[in-house]
């Protein structure tokens, strides 16, 4: 696959999502996994590599112009969705007209961030990683859109879960919520925009408890399935699911929805 990039057609777009949809008009035949390291090659980044030692999670080094860089990234071998995800935040740096011609990101502004550029490279990596029309053909292939298949995405996009779980709850029309915990407290969630309001606070205890596996990826656990009957939702007619998947003794995710 070919990929070609005109520059100069990015000269006047800010908007992450415009860019991301530059990129796919300029190249119709682009299919998951996106092939973001030679996107990024054909917009003129000369090379892309990693780093194990550093305090950074991505960098961005490029001329004045913006026609030549070179992007860094910290490795993560137990995650190369994350590395993905790195690659493609450096590139929205660099795409981005508003946006100068060096980054050193740190891992805080990849993930939660206040700061309208890191926000903006975010979304950038987002859109082109996971575009809408993909993931929505995904969910609409499915009779059930439960914890499998969304790990079973984060593999098929090559993404890491929480962003395709981002995504996917930003999209979903079916009511569902995700719930990020360690070591049994909450870290935060995700759910979509019809899924009840969720009482739920940072470091908060669990409402049910999770049996922690010591394995290093999400994607390769078994999921614990059961009916959900300690979360403080209101109450509905239909059966509340709750399914849970965890790695590294103290990381967890739950999905909830409705059992129809």
């Amino acid at each position: 696959m070919t990929i070609q990039i005109n520059l100069a057609n990015f000269t006047n777009i800010v908007d992450p999502l415009k860019i991301a949809e530059e990129i796919f008009r300029q190249n119709p035949h682009i299919h998951i996994p996106v092939p973001i390291r030679e996107i990024a090659k054909a917009a003129g980044i000369k090379e892309i590599f990693s780093e194990k030692d550093i305090d950074f999670e991505g960098a961005l080094l490029a001329n004045e112009e913006k026609t030549s860089g070179v992007i860094t990234y910290k490795e993560h071998t137990d995650c190369p969705g994350r590395e993905r995800f790195t690659i493609a935040h450096e590139l929205g740096h660099y795409l981005n007209p508003k946006h100068k011609q060096n980054f050193n990101c740190e891992a805080k502004q990849l993930s939660f961030t206040n700061h309208e550029k890191e926000k903006e490279a975010n979304l950038f990596a987002s859109y082109i990683l996971m575009p809408d029309k993909f993931v929505l053909k995904h969910i609409n292939s499915t009779p059930l859109l439960d914890l499998k298949f969304i790990l079973e995405m984060a593999e098929k996009f090559s993404v890491s879960t929480e962003a395709i779980i981002h995504t996917v709850s930003r999209l979903s029309k079916i009511p569902i919520a995700f719930i990020f915990s360690i070591d049994n407290k909450v870290r935060y969630f995700s759910k979509s925009k019809n899924f009840p309001y969720l009482n739920l606070r940072p470091k908060q205890k669990m409402p049910t408890s999770i049996l922690y596996s010591e394995n290093e990826n999400f994607e390769k656990q078994n999921i614990i399935r059961k009916k959900a009957i300690s979360w403080p939702l209101p109450y509905s007619d239909k059966t509340l699911i709750e399914e849970t998947v965890s790695s590294k003794g103290k990381y967890g995710i739950t999905m909830l929805y409705y059992q129809y």
